[in-house]
């Protein structure tokens, strides 16, 4: 580049780099929210922001889709598409742009693939990140997932932002989703004649091709983990591990990691892949898991198994309509099977299952054809039951309660999306013959119902008052990131006993 260093360049319309320089940082601070107005949006909306000693970054969200150093194509695409930024991306696109790591922490719905996507595509075409001729086998940008479905979620929208960055020239940042499930033969295919700039995976099969020199993570500038806790929870810690260490080291690259919930083993995750994080939370992140209270949630303590049948009649035949999108979640492969026949059977001829026994071609069918409400109710494990962005659910039904409290607020975020009200109706069973032990899980869920302002049944309050009702379990708190927190130490002894584990949607 010419002239000499520090000199200001001029530009064609005659003005000095310091001059524009001030312009775009006035433009900018008019898109941010006064302080006044920033405080009670913080209060608004449960926000909490947590800065590391002596780090310098301005943390006044955005009132718009305006910032410093976004792209303007996008910038008019998202206020072509969307009335105004939700609560995560106002706080956390700024800090991004700023070259901060951030941690987010926000339910399930709230536009965290676009939080983080937009600062990248911005920062790639004002030139601040190397770029690599097309086609290569060295993305710039990775992102894993937990699930199949997530990774093709988020591959979408990020399709939809190169498309309205690049005017259609996908070639330029070309995206590229990894999966298990799939030929990696296609996938290898892909990778060489159309290269990779955006990875989008799960981390299983991101180590296979990595393993084999099919990809190569050395010049890796961006990286996002999301669902941060549900990839630790599926045991991918070690996978995770393996394909940072083959990357440039926290402060040469930049990191986002998202999360609905932070346990210690994502905070454990993040002190050691991120430099300096700025911890973004939304909601109640201080009070452990909490539901979404644009839900309304119902639910029916069942003494007999055999009862569930005649609820889930019951409530279909009140809610139910072949226009509307409804999602019934089960815990078994074979229970899903069964519920598909047995709703069939009772002519709900748009019914549709959605497990891991289904062929990935047959599963991306069963959600496009329940996005397009061809099909409704979908049946579903959990492996739809995170991070799937389905617009319009209007019901969600726990046939049989999840493994976990966390799932439970999980499945349930399937539905109150994007500012709309929901209905989740859940059968809890304390009697359960099942793998677990549902009436374990009562104290929590008596917690969850009164942080959402639901009504909570005399019956699951009498359950959670016995120590077999989980009232006896003391849980250590931690101020910022809540309930179940453990020391390290305790967590590298628990990470130790960890395995990876073959889910549902990371098989090969």
């Amino acid at each position: 580049m010419a002239g000499a260093k520090g000199a200001k360049r001029k530009h064609e319309n005659g003005k000095t780099e310091t001059e524009l320089e001030t312009k775009a940082k006035k433009s900018a601070s008019a898109s941010r929210l006064t302080l006044e107005k920033a405080k009670a949006f913080f209060e608004e909306h449960g926000i909490k922001v947590h800065l590391p000693a002596g780090k310098d970054v301005d943390i006044t969200p955005l009132a718009g889709f305006q910032c410093d150093g976004f792209a303007k194509r996008l910038t008019k695409y998202c206020q072509k598409k969307f009335e105004k930024p939700t609560p995560i991306q106002a706080c956390t696109w700024p800090l991004i742009m700023q070259k901060s790591d951030v941690c987010g922490i926000a339910k399930t719905g709230s536009g965290k693939t676009l939080a983080f996507a937009m600062p990248y595509l911005s920062m790639s075409r004002l030139g601040e990140l190397d770029v690599f001729e097309q086609p290569c086998a060295s993305p710039r940008f990775v992102a894993m997932a937990p699930t199949r479905e997530l990774a093709m979620q988020i591959a979408e929208v990020c399709c939809e932002l190169v498309k309205a960055l690049t005017a259609g020239d996908e070639g330029l940042y070309p995206v590229q989703c990894i999966y298990g499930g799939v030929p990696k033969r296609e996938q290898r295919q892909a990778i060489t004649e159309t290269g990779v700039d955006m990875a989008i995976c799960t981390p299983g099969r991101l180590q296979d091709l990595v393993e084999e020199s099919t990809l190569d993570l050395s010049y890796v500038q961006y990286l996002v983990l999301d669902e941060a806790d549900r990839m630790l929870d599926m045991g991918f810690i070690d996978s995770v591990k393996a394909l940072i260490s083959k990357m440039p080291k926290a402060g040469k690259r930049q990191t986002c990691m998202f999360s609905a919930t932070w346990p210690a083993t994502v905070h454990a995750l993040a002190t050691k892949f991120l430099s300096e994080p700025v911890h973004v939370g939304i909601g109640s992140v201080d009070e452990g898991v909490v539901a979404n209270t644009a839900i309304r949630q119902i639910v029916e303590v069942i003494k007999n198994e055999k009862e569930k049948q005649t609820r889930l009649l019951f409530y279909l035949k009140k809610h139910y309509s072949p226009d509307k999108k409804v999602i019934i979640f089960g815990l078994y492969k074979k229970e899903i099977a069964w519920l598909e026949t047995f709703l069939w059977e009772k002519g709900y001829e748009k019914v549709i299952a959605l497990q891991g026994d289904m062929s990935q071609d047959k599963r991306t069918q069963a959600l496009a054809d329940f996005k397009a409400t061809r099909k409704t109710p979908l049946i579903a494990t959990d492996v739809a039951g995170r991070g799937l962005d389905v617009q319009d659910v209007e019901l969600v039904i726990n046939y049989t309660f999840p493994l976990t409290i966390e799932e439970y607020t999980h499945r349930i975020g399937r539905t109150g999306r994007a500012g709309k009200k929901g209905l989740a109706i859940c059968f809890f069973c304390p009697d359960s013959k099942g793998a677990q032990d549902e009436k374990a899980h009562a104290g929590d869920l008596c917690a969850i119902l009164r942080k959402a302002n639901q009504e909570v049944p005399k019956e699951l309050e009498s359950i959670a008052q016995t120590s077999g009702g989980n009232k006896a379990t003391k849980k250590k708190a931690h101020p910022l990131f809540g309930s179940h927190f453990k020391s390290a130490e305790q967590m590298a002894a628990l990470e130790a006993k960890k395995v990876h584990t073959t889910f549902d949607s990371d098989e090969d």
